[in-house]
């Protein structure tokens, strides 16, 4: 008796086994190619009061043309229009293929004006999304647009 309860036991831990090894793996993994990875956000606001959204995304192949001698640009710059951040984000998807990847943005330039009529809601959509870092650098731009610096070019 004892010894069947024990072979029972056996193999439900082999069984239960295979089963983890066989669903384990990287189910939600996506390739870079598939990825527009954002490097650079700006936020600045138009006449109409809606914030204009701009977006550095690094292209993947840059690292190539960089040793074959290129002096091309190792980014491209987006911009779309919101009545927030997320929908701003959202309008994004209409001028690029792929969802932004917030992941690895380095850089949060904040227009003057936005960051005088409240800078918590745009500080609040980047603490909350759960892709974007918490160590990203903001800068407030003073006199100049945020799309302007980083549309700059810089090596």
């Amino acid at each position: 008796m004892y010894m069947i309860v024990l072979y029972k036991k056996v193999k439900l831990i082999i069984v239960f086994s295979l089963l983890s090894t066989l669903l384990m793996g990287c189910w939600d993994n996506r390739d870079v190619s598939e990825l527009s990875i954002v490097s650079a956000i700006g936020i600045d606001k138009d006449s109409s009061g809606k914030l204009e959204l701009t977006i550095q995304v690094i292209k993947p192949s840059i690292a190539r043309a960089k040793a074959e001698g290129s002096n091309e640009v190792a980014y491209w710059t987006y911009s779309a229009m919101g009545e927030t951040v997320f929908e701003a984000l959202r309008n994004m998807l209409t001028i690029i293929d792929n969802k932004p990847f917030l992941s690895q943005i380095q850089l949060l330039v904040i227009h003057e004006e936005v960051a005088v009529e409240g800078i918590s809601e745009v500080i609040d959509f980047f603490e909350r999304d759960h892709e974007a870092r918490r160590r990203t650098h903001i800068l407030i731009a003073k006199g100049v647009k945020a799309k302007d610096i980083l549309k700059a070019k810089s090596e």
